[in-house]
């Protein structure tokens, strides 16, 4: 099974981004993948997906540096559901 990148449409135009745990680690800068590869490992699995659009939303922010108002207001979303105690899908 082969999974296709991802591609959306942001302010500097359409990018594409990977859907792969592989390919989210190869597209971070090197110093970052030690920590991604930990913390992936070490989530629990309700959590993973979570942890993941992290770090797809810091590739985001590579390619787009526009985009990091929105992410900024995703992340902060993010940590008024998790202090409410509520689960991702």
């Amino acid at each position: 099974m082969t999974a296709q990148p991802l591609r959306t449409h942001t302010p500097a135009g359409e990018i594409t981004l990977p859907s792969t745990i592989r390919g989210i680690r190869a597209a971070l800068p090197e110093e970052q993948r030690a920590a991604f590869n930990e913390a992936v490992e070490n989530a629990d699995l309700r959590e993973v997906h979570a942890v993941l659009r992290g770090y797809l939303m810091e590739v985001v922010e590579q390619r787009d540096p526009q985009m990091n108002v929105a992410i900024d207001e995703l992340r902060h979303q993010e940590q008024v559901r998790r202090s409410r105690g509520e689960r991702t899908a």
